[in-house]
């Protein structure tokens, strides 16, 4: 049973677009192995709505995968359930971030509204993303 509760009634989580431009450090002689260059693009994102709930339940544009990372999360931090809806996304296979973005904005809507201390590199690794 879990005993975390919402610290908001609900909250929206933007996630945005980003266009990646090459390795760095390949060898990790810099001190982080394969990092990257990207650039943030304004206007283009993912957009997640999240409030407390009965059931997890996650609708819109890949629902599918967004529930997996939200029920990953959920299990190794015993959170109650949450509704989760997909208002806005980045375009799947067009190179611009959409699966990274997707669990980033699932995986911080939750540790923000059960009030998780995690930030994104941390929601990064927990759901197998990135470097």
């Amino acid at each position: 049973m879990n005993s975390r509760h919402a610290t908001a009634a609900a909250l929206t989580v933007r996630a945005p677009a980003r266009l990646h431009l090459g390795f760095i450090d390949l060898d990790g002689s810099m001190g982080r192995r394969f990092g990257s260059v990207g650039l943030t693009l304004n206007g283009l994102g993912t957009v997640v709505e999240i409030e407390p709930s009965d059931t997890l339940q996650v609708t819109g544009h890949d629902a599918e995968r967004a529930h997996r990372y939200a029920h990953d999360l959920s299990t190794r931090f015993d959170l109650p359930p949450a509704r989760i809806t997909l208002t806005d996304a980045i375009p799947s296979h067009s190179g611009l971030g959409s699966g990274t973005q997707l669990a980033l904005a699932v995986g911080m809507a939750l540790a923000r509204l059960y009030g998780l201390n995690l930030d994104s590199r941390e929601v990064a690794s927990l759901l197998d993303r990135g470097a």
